[in-house]
């Protein structure tokens, strides 16, 4: 998604997620993740801010994971950065040499 076409919901999203990261820099015992995520044509954009103590944040992502409401979505979004980070070695180890017009 580019950034000069960045629309209302991206937007007041940036605008939130400064706003709830400014209400927990301080308090030891808060932490947020905010995920917000746009498709259009040329891809996904997404607004990602993370604030507060990496305790407090790693059990928020326990109690994510282990909801039975969410808990689908970490592990089909575990499978997909797999899949991300396998390519982007593959691609990395064939040095840039494949192209998407090559008819090897």
């Amino acid at each position: 998604m580019k950034e000069e076409l960045k629309s209302e919901f991206a937007s007041k999203m940036e605008e939130i997620a400064k706003q709830v990261t400014a209400l927990v820099e301080n308090d030891p015992k808060k932490s947020v993740i905010i995920i917000a995520t746009e498709s259009d044509n040329e891809g996904t954009g997404a607004v990602i801010a993370v604030a507060g103590r990496g305790g407090e944040l790693a059990k928020g992502i326990a109690e994510f994971a282990t909801n039975e409401e969410s808990k689908s979505v970490l592990v089909a979004g575990l499978k997909l950065a797999q899949t991300k980070i396998m390519f982007q070695t593959l691609e990395k180890i064939a040095g840039g040499g494949i192209s998407k017009d090559s008819k090897e």
